[in-house]
């Protein structure tokens, strides 16, 4: 599989556009071949899909200083934070089972769904950094649509400096994220969005060593620009951004969080799905109207087909009226103790093959309340 990356100077700025990668390696040869010197900086990693020009926020003073104090707190028993990791990783939200239950669970869902890296797509993800990563095993890159904004780098460091232990911790690690919660979140730690709560699950959860925080836009075209030091204010709210970490096992993963609703049309979006290859799309905890709009799935399911990805989902477009795949897909049940997403001990996981999804043209006649065209 070959890669063509399209790239543009504007003003101090470069686009990329990432269509497909038979490696990072091959990626990172064709970005040092075609990118001006000037943005290769020496101290850049030689096989980083970050560009050496973007601007990494993780080392500023206040931002580090605050993010070694959650390490150093996680890791003293004696700390409030560290009391709060320990009950959320006993108890989850179901109150029982505990984490290594859960994270055993989510790895054979993986093993039996035959799902598959490097790059997953998960149009739902949010805050949501730790589940894709421990059920796609070898995943390196989970790319996340939210509906809120990552937020500003003072939001950062607002939260880590200020809000109580329970976010600061993780908030839970199984079920999922109650969109209802987000503006209580927003509101309880003064936040313009929650890229905050993926940062401190990916420390918590994924016990990831972060190494890099890099703002982006997405062009009109579909393509991706990083953001320079230039073009960043620390008040402003950012849009998406990409938390790069090192996992216990030494390997170099990303979560891209990007910001849009996925009811509504955005061209520069839509390019941009339109050009991402992934392996593995992951639908957990989306929206129950998310069939009402046929442009829903075409941004979901469609470039799902295309890239011939496997496809895993919990029971929210499942049960009731809401299917998704044209014909019955393979189940596993979900073990007594265990939520994953909506589903739980009395209902399934399902996955299959992304060709067994239905498309904006071949939707059911038997949904409920369906306002889109037939």
């Amino acid at each position: 599989m070959g890669l063509s990356i399209k790239i543009m100077r504007v003003k101090n700025q470069t686009h990329i556009d990432v269509r497909t990668a038979a490696s990072r390696a091959d990626f990172c040869d064709l970005l040092k071949k075609r990118l001006p010197p000037d943005i290769l900086r020496q101290e850049a990693p030689q096989k980083s899909i970050i560009p050496g020009y973007a601007f990494n926020i993780l080392p500023l003073h206040d931002m580090k200083a605050e993010i070694n104090r959650l390490h150093i707190e996680a890791n003293d028993p004696r700390t409030a934070l560290s009391w709060r990791i320990a009950t959320i990783k006993k108890r989850g939200i179901s109150g029982f089972g505990g984490l290594e239950h859960h994270k055993k669970f989510c790895a054979s869902v993986s093993e039996i769904a035959e799902l598959k890296g490097p790059f997953v797509y998960y149009p739902f993800g949010g805050f949501d950094a730790h589940t894709p990563f421990w059920v796609v095993g070898d995943a390196t890159d989970v790319i996340s649509v939210a509906f809120e904004p990552f937020g500003s780098i003072n939001d950062i460091i607002k939260f880590f400096r200020t809000s109580d232990s329970y976010y600061r911790a993780g908030y839970n690690y199984d079920a999922f994220d109650p969109v209802s919660d987000y503006d209580t979140i927003m509101k309880d730690n003064g936040l313009t969005g929650l890229g905050s709560l993926a940062i401190t699950r990916i420390i918590s959860f994924l016990e990831g060593e972060l190494t890099g925080i890099y703002h982006f836009e997405i062009k009109k075209n579909g393509s991706v620009l990083f953001l320079n030091e230039n073009k960043i204010d620390a008040e402003k709210s950012a849009k998406n951004a990409v938390v790069a970490f090192i996992d216990p096992d030494g390997k170099e993963k990303r979560y891209w969080y990007i910001s849009h609703d996925m009811d509504d049309y955005d061209i520069g979006f839509s390019r941009f799905i339109e050009q991402l290859k992934f392996q593995t799309l992951f639908i957990k905890g989306a929206p129950d109207n998310y069939l009402n709009q046929k442009e829903s799935i075409q941004r979901t399911f469609d470039p799902a087909k295309r890239n011939a990805a496997r496809v895993v989902a919990d029971s929210t477009l499942i049960f009731g009226q809401r299917p998704i795949w044209t014909t019955d897909p393979k189940r596993i049940r979900v073990p007594r103790g265990i939520y994953y997403g909506y589903s739980d001990g009395t209902t399934d996981v399902y996955h299959s093959s992304a060709e067994d999804l239905i498309t904006a043209r071949t939707l059911p006649r038997n949904i409920r309340n369906y306002l889109g065209q037939q």
